[in-house]
């Protein structure tokens, strides 16, 4: 009778077999990052195309009711005197509101709105009037207050909570920004002055620079009746990268076909909704 030995063990794996194992995968990783890194850059930029679609829609049905889109800028009135030109612009939408004041003319009582006195830079004046002075619409039951109190309101777009920023964050005044996918606000700027255009004031500071309005050439603006909504693309907030090479381009002239828009790294990959979220500094293709 043959008697067969039992089979011995495998030992554990050596010390040079799990130093190959661990080189390989780490050359999967290397490999398959940069790949990750593309598609939720190009997930992002979809994302932000579509938000800035949505919220350019938004503004049209705003000026649809309004009669003016979201301004560039705008002062929440707290004073009828020192705000005049608030108190007269939600006027044009509450005409019997009469706000109740003291003798230096400052709103009182229940007439006095959330945050009154900011000074709120496009992006907030997008946020304030699209979402209503407390966030939930505006008032639609009577034209007597402009305020979301209510039983009923108008809500123009429903901004998440989560992209909310506190502007005082960035050096803003109090009022929330809006934040886009790459975690940078978005640049807005609402075409209100006569003749369908932009003042030549508008403007806003991120990062050190200065952003306007872009033009088509050197007399009409891109959108010269609606509103721009600029996203600062994936370097926005790439704090890795040189002050220099991150968030918005300095703005300008913006020619379709000729790419003249931010040859700098800053603006290399700014988007807006006018271009169907191509780098606007690759010919807007």
């Amino acid at each position: 009778m043959i008697r067969r030995s039992a089979s011995q063990p495998r030992s554990a794996f050596t010390l040079i077999e799990l130093l190959i194992a661990i080189a390989i995968i780490a050359l999967l990783a290397a490999l398959l990052l940069p790949a990750i890194s593309k598609v939720r850059t190009f997930a992002n930029r979809a994302t932000a195309t579509s938000e800035m679609n949505q919220l350019a829609a938004a503004t049209t049905k705003f000026q649809s009711d309004w009669g003016f889109y979201p301004p560039s800028s705008f002062v929440i009135p707290s004073n009828v005197v020192t705000h005049s030109a608030s108190i007269q612009l939600l006027k044009s939408k509450y005409p019997r509101w009469n706000p109740t004041t003291d003798g230096a003319g400052n709103i009182t009582g229940a007439s006095a709105l959330p945050g009154g006195g900011l000074t709120l830079n496009g992006n907030q004046s997008l946020v304030y009037f699209l979402g209503g002075p407390a966030g939930t619409g505006w008032a639609a039951d009577g034209p007597y207050a402009p305020s979301a109190t209510s039983t009923t309101s108008m809500l123009y777009y429903t901004f998440q909570s989560s992209k909310l920023i506190a502007g005082t964050t960035f050096g803003y005044s109090g009022a929330n920004v809006y934040m886009d996918p790459f975690g940078t606000p978005y640049a807005y700027f609402g075409s209100n002055k006569v003749g369908g255009k932009y003042n030549l004031t508008d403007s806003m500071t991120w990062n050190g620079t200065t952003i306007f309005p872009l033009m088509e050439s050197g007399t009409k603006f891109v959108n010269e009746k609606t509103c721009q909504i600029i996203c600062a693309g994936e370097n926005g907030a790439d704090d890795s990268l040189p002050t220099t090479s991150r968030g918005f381009g300095p703005g300008g002239v913006w020619v379709p076909g000729t790419g003249s828009y931010a040859s700098s790294a800053s603006g290399g990959d700014d988007f807006g909704n006018f271009n169907g979220g191509a780098p606007l500094n690759r010919r807007g293709e």
